[in-house]
């Protein structure tokens, strides 16, 4: 039996921000999401797999456009057409509610309600196979769901969990909380995992298993981004990590010990660049370590996002790599003195912390949903706690060299 394993497709990803002209490489990057969906069905049909899961998320927003609709149409009807089933959990992106109105899918791609529920499947090798999942009717959901999930019972040779959601971490929880404890008592061959956009395995027997995006969207999604192709039958599981993304982010780290110009600076960037893999399309956000030899004015005009922007785009056939940023550490003031690092630990813990920003920032936000959504993400508040750290470090750098 095979089957793929993806989630987080995020169609209609609006890539907003990039300080991009080019035109075409600009629909490029707005079609990759799509190409790589695209490149996932095309290893389902060579595979000849029997199913395959989506575990939530097919969509990037609440309003999805009719050319992202009828992208998944015609895609869903190639697996059709191979006698390939789709299974498919809707999450806090796409929630049941934000469907209302839609093209419907054709009759291979079965679609989870909100309450729990199970589908059968008999593959070509004649395994039984019970897939147990719900779909998300808002987008949020509180309640610790996976602990209702039935427990594996012996009528059938396979057992897959679909589940969209996020393990346990506090009392804002709002992705369908769960703990792995309570996944592995359920007795399930394989946990397919949506929501969290990094490919994380969280056990291999059995397998839990977040596949993360199938392309990643940002600087913050960096690194190969695919999905996962299974083989398994009633006493062993074997899964594959394949890549899908036509656009790869990447971070590159560059010595500066020994350069003193912006021609230095150049010279060793193109050497890194060149390094990089030409099957997919690189956006790189470079950093400088132990600059301590440039002037501040150098240093200066290589953080302004127009000397990265004038960097000209390597292109290789059909790939291309772009730096769309670049920072400069100062090797003296990357480091807090002791008490001034006594000082930021103690006074970020509780200035970052869930319940301190929900006490002072969610009464400001009281009719933005969306922005109370994101300041409960214990992603963004760390993301928000390193961003400060940096920015003080850069001041602290420019006072320094002044």
């Amino acid at each position: 039996m095979k089957f793929i394993h993806t989630a987080d497709l995020h169609l209609d990803t609006p890539f907003r921000g990039l300080q991009i002209e080019d035109t075409e490489i600009l629909k490029k990057i707005r079609n990759s999401t799509f190409e790589a969906f695209t490149n996932i069905v095309d290893v389902a049909i060579k595979q000849e797999i029997d199913f395959m899961i989506i575990a939530g998320d097919l969509y990037d927003s609440d309003v999805q456009s009719v050319s992202a609709q009828l992208f998944l149409s015609k895609q869903f009807n190639r697996l059709k057409s191979e006698g390939i089933t789709v299974y498919v959990i809707l999450g806090n992106h796409d929630f049941a509610k934000s469907q209302v109105g839609n093209f419907e899918f054709p009759d291979n791609v079965f679609v989870f309600p909100s309450n729990i529920k199970s589908f059968y499947h008999t593959a070509k090798d004649g395994t039984k196979v019970e897939l147990v999942g719900f779909s998300y009717e808002d987008r949020w959901i509180t309640e610790d769901l996976a602990d209702k999930y039935p427990k594996r019972h012996s009528d059938v040779d396979y057992t897959i969990g679909l589940l969209h959601g996020a393990l346990r971490k506090g009392q804002s929880d709002n992705y369908a909380p769960f703990t792995k404890d309570e996944l592995l008592d359920k007795g399930y061959n394989y946990w397919a995992l949506g929501h969290i956009h990094e490919r994380q395995v969280l056990n291999e027997n059995p397998y839990i298993i977040y596949p993360g995006v199938p392309q990643g969207r940002s600087i913050k999604e960096d690194g190969p981004k695919g999905f996962y192709l299974v083989e398994a039958d009633r006493h062993e599981t074997n899964a594959t990590f394949l890549p899908s993304a036509k656009i790869e982010w990447d971070r590159i780290k560059v010595d500066g010990r020994s350069l003193t110009s912006m021609s230095d600076v150049e010279r060793e960037i193109e050497l890194s660049l060149n390094e990089l893999s030409k099957t997919v399309s690189h956006f790189v956000e470079v950093t400088i370590k132990n600059a301590n030899n440039l002037p501040l004015t150098v240093v200066k005009s290589i953080e302004d996002d127009s000397f990265a922007g004038g960097l000209a785009p390597k292109e290789f056939e059909d790939n291309y790599t772009i730096v769309i940023k670049i920072n400069v550490q100062i090797t003296k003031s990357d480091v807090f003195s002791e008490l001034d690092q006594t000082f930021w630990n103690e006074s970020a813990e509780q200035i970052f912390s869930t319940e301190n920003v929900e006490a002072e920032v969610l009464p400001l936000l009281k009719n933005y949903r969306f922005l109370q959504d994101l300041v409960r993400d214990p992603d963004f508040l760390s993301s928000l706690k390193n961003e400060t750290f940096e920015l003080i470090n850069e001041r602290k750098s420019e006072n320094d060299q002044s």
